[in-house]
């Protein structure tokens, strides 16, 4: 499956003295939901099992899952999707220590200012939904009903084959540089073959 990024503030300070632990994220963390997904930002504080900051964005839709906490090393307070400086005191004296940063520029990569790519044109034919090729799309995905997941395919397919009747959502999905993805898409498959 490809990998799609959001865009997320820079909050690591420096990867000088860098320490991560393995956690289970549970599936009652606090959460955003983008594309039909529940994701828990990288950033997020985490008082319990240690205390730390999670490294990477992490999926529970599908319930708890693995991540990455960072438990020492610097990072930027007002890059994170919340502030910790109320936890600061505690964050240090465990080794995450806070850093101001000055006037650094960044290229902005990501989903903000950028244009969406054209919504694909479905059309249904038995057990198949089809579409033009969305010019700059680098893959489509596929959900289902739910609107979770069911497979990422390449620039180049044009089609999808389902196994049952029902609603099914296409996305054509960007290079998050120069085009966002676009809209979730319906169809709605009456018969198979």
């Amino acid at each position: 499956m490809e990998k799609f990024y959001k865009n997320r503030p820079n909050f690591l300070g420096s990867e000088v003295g860098l320490c991560t632990k393995t956690i289970t994220v549970p599936a009652d963390a606090s959460y955003v939901t983008e594309n039909g997904r529940k994701i828990v930002k990288a950033g997020t504080y985490f008082s319990t099992p240690y205390i730390g900051l999670l490294f990477q964005d992490v999926d529970i839709t599908d319930g708890a899952k693995i991540g990455s906490l960072m438990i020492k090393g610097q990072y930027i307070d007002a890059n994170l999707p919340a502030s910790v400086s109320a936890s600061a005191a505690t964050l240090s004296a465990n080794g995450l220590y806070a850093i101001a940063e000055g006037s650094v520029s960044r290229p902005d990569f990501g989903t903000a200012g950028l244009s969406a790519l054209a919504n694909p044109s479905l059309s249904v034919a038995t057990s198949t939904i089809s579409w033009a090729s969305i010019s700059g799309a680098i893959g489509y995905t596929i959900y289902d009903s739910n609107k979770a997941f069911l497979s990422a395919l390449g620039a180049s397919v044009s089609d999808y084959a389902v196994s049952a009747i029902g609603t099914y959502y296409v996305q054509a999905n960007a290079d998050n540089i120069n085009y966002k993805s676009s809209a979730l898409v319906s169809a709605a498959v009456a018969a198979l073959s």
